[in-house]
């Protein structure tokens, strides 16, 4: 599956990180029923990284103003002026995601994940886009308005969201689906711990 997507051939500056990020998921529930759940979280966090090295490393501006825009539209025919390996990566993401939402539904029984998936993605692009834009103008933000967008980019939403729905039953599913309306406090807190982490590990 990882070769297949043809990321270590078209994005050379992103990270490789497929056996790190399957030992992550095996953290989380090692049980064997859960082998679903393993496997699209591997590759949420698979994709989470290629996204931020995309944001952090390649795109110019411009181009992560598109990308953002097409994930939030989710139409792939808004990246198409862009280069190759940004299609390519938008293309990984569109697909995983149609393909384990379709596979949570099939497993499920009627899981209606896709739109909540396409949210959290979206989310998580945008406050990607807002630190790139915050870099490319040389503006440094107040710890309130940094903290405001990096609950969000620390990708501790679109973790919890797949996760949820990767466990939860049809019944669980519907009272789940309004869930970070519902407990906004809960996932604000884990995202910001997650952030708060991250950014001690990278200032020593």
């Amino acid at each position: 599956w990882w070769r297949n997507l043809g990321i270590i051939e078209n994005l050379s500056f992103t990270r490789d990180r497929l056996v790190e990020s399957f030992l992550c998921t095996v953290g989380l529930v090692f049980e064997p029923k859960y082998s679903s759940f393993r496997k699209w979280l591997t590759k949420v966090i698979i994709m989470i990284l290629i996204i931020d090295d995309v944001y952090d490393v390649y795109g110019s501006l411009h181009e992560l103003q598109q990308f953002t825009k097409g994930v939030s539209r989710w139409d792939t025919g808004e990246v198409q002026e862009l280069p190759e390996c940004m299609k390519i990566c938008f293309q990984a993401l569109y697909d995983i995601t149609n393909e384990m939402a379709l596979e949570m539904r099939r497993e499920k029984y009627g899981s209606k994940a896709l739109p909540h998936l396409k949210k959290v993605w979206a989310e998580f692009c945008k406050a990607m886009f807002m630190e790139a834009r915050w870099f490319n103008e040389g503006y440094t933000p107040s710890l309130q308005e940094y903290l405001s967008n990096a609950w969000v980019s620390s990708s501790g939403t679109v973790i919890s969201v797949h996760s949820f729905f990767s466990l939860m039953t049809e019944l669980e599913t519907e009272e789940i689906s309004n869930f970070l309306e519902k407990n906004q406090d809960l996932v604000y807190n884990i995202s910001l711990i997650i952030r708060l982490c991250n950014d001690l590990g990278t200032s020593v």
